[in-house]
């Protein structure tokens, strides 16, 4: 049987995945916005940008450990990759020169590997029995093409590439956004209604215990050989 004797351990991970998610999912959009807004001066900066995008989120992972309790963190990352991406960061701000190149390459493989996190969201979604699963397949679609056309270099580069990233980070911040509020209001629905589940089995057990305790109160053990034939 489904034990739920730690659902509010539960409940408060799911509530620390949940905002993480969006303040990363967040970044996204402001970054994206950034690039869509000022695409000329964004080229001489977006180093800086991108690095210190990269220590935030460094500093969001590294959180999101140290707030989650022991039980719940172990054989989680979270503190190493939060290490790696502030080390990334200031790698991408100390060498703009060599990291400049690699930005559309770089940002193209976050859309890409985004939308294979949105087709996971949509498999999760299918399990947990809804549906409309197929939108996450969409969402997830559009960020592998969109992450493919930069990566290839499929349009011109200059403003409009620029504005192309920044389109795919406010879609992937946006769609990010609207699948983890799903998964995690799913998620909570599905813990909840097995606590009544459970509750309800535990209670049906009690009753047949209270029963059956009150008949062998009722009808003891007798040597009147009557109680017994009976």
């Amino acid at each position: 049987m489904y034990s739920l004797g730690r659902d509010k351990d539960v409940i408060i991970m799911l509530k620390n995945l949940k905002w993480n998610a969006i303040l990363t999912a967040l970044i996204y959009v402001v970054a994206g916005a950034i690039l869509i807004i000022f695409p000329d001066k964004v080229q001489n900066v977006i180093c800086n940008i991108i690095g210190l995008v990269g220590i935030v989120l460094g500093v969001i992972r590294i959180f999101m450990y140290l707030s989650t309790e022991v039980q719940d963190a172990i054989y989680r990352n979270d503190f190493v990759e939060g290490i790696v991406l502030i080390l990334i960061g200031i790698l991408v701000i100390y060498q703009k020169t060599i990291i400049q190149s690699l930005i559309p390459f770089i940002v193209a493989i976050v859309i890409i590997v985004d939308g294979f996190v949105k087709l996971q969201d949509g498999i999760d979604a299918k399990r947990l029995g809804y549906d409309k699963s197929y939108i996450y397949v969409i969402f997830a679609a559009i960020s592998i093409i969109v992450g493919l056309i930069v990566m290839f270099n499929l349009v011109d580069t200059g403003n409009i590439l620029f504005q192309i990233l920044g389109g795919g980070l406010v879609y992937c911040g946006i769609s990010d956004i609207v699948s983890v509020v799903f998964i995690a209001n799913r998620v909570k629905k599905f813990v909840e209604t097995a606590k009544k589940e459970e509750e309800y089995v535990e209670k049906k057990a009690n009753a047949v215990d209270a029963e059956f305790m009150n008949n062998t109160t009722e009808n003891p053990f007798s040597d009147n050989p009557n109680d017994i034939h009976q």
